[in-house]
């Protein structure tokens, strides 16, 4: 298996398989170029430098690791991907999600559209961007994260979703919320109501909701009176 680390390593030892590789955080790289073996490559963690791009992948990558970057486009991803953690750079857009992707992470840039996300994916983190919606979600997705934007509105949430975070946007409501759901964190929204089940989760948060707040009061005023 290939491995190639290109963050924070000597300049002698750049290009080397993660095993041999020596951290030193006083060299950060602009370019990535020139990696030998790069066809059979399985993983490529290149955060931490101030890249603005990246070469062509390989057929073979199953994980890329790019964040904290100044990237402004990603390649075009091979079949073979697993995970892209792309998060903290400077993406507008993303390139076609291949079918394979299971974890994707692409919080803290500056999207205002999502492409098609594939039937594989189960952890989805797209926070702190400025998307106005969401595509639809797939049945196989477990984690959604999408706080911090500017949505208006959700997608129908599957059934297998167990943690959920839409928290600081401007929702005035929530789907139906799927049955294995653990943790709802949607604080700091401007949401008029909850769903029927949603005081039975390990962990909720609705805070800074005005309109919700209001609405509690005066359900356990009516039942306080009514007793």
């Amino acid at each position: 298996m290939k491995i190639i680390a290109l963050h924070h390593i000597e300049e002698n030892n750049r290009f080397s398989d993660l095993g041999h590789c020596r951290f030193d955080p006083s060299n950060i790289f602009t370019s990535f170029d020139d990696i030998p073996n790069y066809d059979n490559v399985v993983y490529i963690d290149c955060s931490y430098n101030n890249l603005t791009h990246l070469p062509q992948l390989p057929n073979s990558l199953k994980k890329l690791y790019c964040y904290n970057n100044n990237l402004t486009s990603l390649p075009t991803l091979p079949n073979s991907l697993e995970e892209l953690y792309c998060y903290d750079n400077q993406l507008t857009l993303l390139p076609t999600l291949p079918n394979s992707l299971q974890g994707l992470v692409c919080g803290i840039n500056e999207l205002t559209s999502l492409p098609i996300l594939p039937n594989s994916l189960k952890h989805f983190n797209c926070s702190l961007n400025n998307l106005t919606q969401l595509p639809n979600l797939p049945k196989s997705l477990n984690i959604l994260y999408c706080s911090k934007n500017n949505l208006n509105s959700l997608p129908k949430l599957n059934d297998n979703i167990i943690y959920f975070n839409c928290s600081r946007n401007q929702l005035k409501t929530l789907p139906k919320l799927p049955k294995k759901l653990c943790s709802l964190w949607c604080n700091d929204n401007k949401l008029i109501y909850l769903p029927e089940n949603s005081y039975t989760f390990d962990e909720l948060d609705y805070s800074n909701n005005p309109y919700i707040t209001k609405n509690i009061y005066t359900y356990l005023k009516l039942c306080l009176f009514s007793n």
